[in-house]
């Protein structure tokens, strides 16, 4: 517990949770909120209901917290929407799909020791530890998670927080990213640019509901390869890659193109070594993160991790290639 003498000194929190037809998760993110190691004075909660069709708002109506409706506009308008009215010093983010851990929100404030500290964010843990496919993604979190420095050039947006006179002086999210995908991205690229610091501290960690059926899960990665192609539109100087990301991952989409672009001529002879090649190209790419999971781990199913990467690939590659077609159309207009 903070003693009370510390207590008045402690900042301001607004936690924000964007919401979108959450009723599954929504009450288990507001219980964790309400059973923070934080003084309750010093906190206050904005949901905002970002067009939700469910019973999203009749959960959110059984807890002590402030509730704003939007037209659904995606979640970075909704955490605009909800900063925008906060009465803190420090807004947090958290998604509607996550369960924070009792000590988030103090170990964060921990965090703000200078000035051009702007940013400070956790890292996931698995609320669904029983899904093999949650599993798989989960671990490659965690492999990737081990090489993040402690000012990276990017950080997610399941678990942050921000000063908000910053979010006010670069005017917060880019509401232009109208689907949950890379408009966290964005925003830390901008901070990066403006040459302030994020935070990212591993033992901190806010509990995620990771997707459990291949079809739904491979639909968000078909998004995000698509708005990938805006990011780099809006900020190319990062298609070199951030802090999370490497060389091993560019490497996949245009590989995933050529085999793709050529399986249809599998039958001619000549075409056979190349499509096979570029299936070999892709399996070895996939053999850092396995490796490091099933030595993490120490369970030799997560071996699944390397057809799991391959799929996902070609989800992506589909995303990337129609993002191309649809944001040149958008700027030839």
């Amino acid at each position: 517990m903070i003693p009370f003498g510390l207590i008045m000194n402690l900042p301001s929190v607004t936690i924000v949770i964007p919401s979108y037809n959450s009723e599954k998760t929504i009450s288990e993110a507001l219980e964790g909120c309400l059973k923070q190691d934080y003084p309750l004075e010093k906190m206050e909660i904005i949901v905002v209901d970002d067009g939700s069709i469910d019973a999203t708002k009749s959960v959110i109506g059984k807890y002590n917290v402030r509730y704003r409706y939007q037209q659904n506009n995606g979640p970075a308008s909704a955490r605009n929407n909800g900063w925008r009215h906060a009465n803190s010093e420090i807004v947090a983010f958290l998604d509607s799909d996550c369960v924070p851990r009792r000590n988030w929100i103090k170990k964060m404030m921990m965090q703000y020791t200078s000035d051009d500290i702007v940013c400070v964010g956790s890292r996931y843990g698995i609320a669904n530890p029983r899904s093999l496919l949650a599993c798989c993604i989960y671990f490659e979190f965690l492999v990737r998670y081990k090489r993040m420095p402690r000012h990276p050039k990017f950080l997610g947006s399941h678990g942050y927080s921000f000063r908000k006179s910053f979010l006010e002086s670069i005017n917060g999210y880019n509401e232009g990213y109208t689907m949950a995908s890379h408009e966290d991205n964005e925003l830390a690229y901008r901070i990066v640019a403006k040459g302030y610091y994020t935070v990212f501290d591993k033992s901190n960690i806010v509990d995620h509901y990771f997707p459990t059926g291949m079809v739904r899960y491979l639909t968000i990665q078909f998004w995000h390869g698509f708005w990938r192609m805006k990011l780099y539109v809006d900020h190319p100087r990062m298609v070199i890659g951030d802090d999370y990301s490497d060389l091993w991952d560019y490497m996949q989409p245009p590989l995933m193109v050529l085999l793709l672009a050529l399986s249809p001529f599998i039958f001619i002879n000549a075409v056979i070594p190349i499509v096979l090649g570029l299936l070999c190209c892709l399996i070895f790419l996939q053999l850092p993160i396995t490796v490091s999971i099933v030595t993490l781990i120490r369970k030799k199913r997560y071996v699944v991790y390397i057809p799991f990467g391959i799929v996902r690939a070609g989800a992506r590659c589909f995303g990337m290639i129609i993002g191309i077609i649809y944001f040149w159309i958008q700027r030839k207009k």
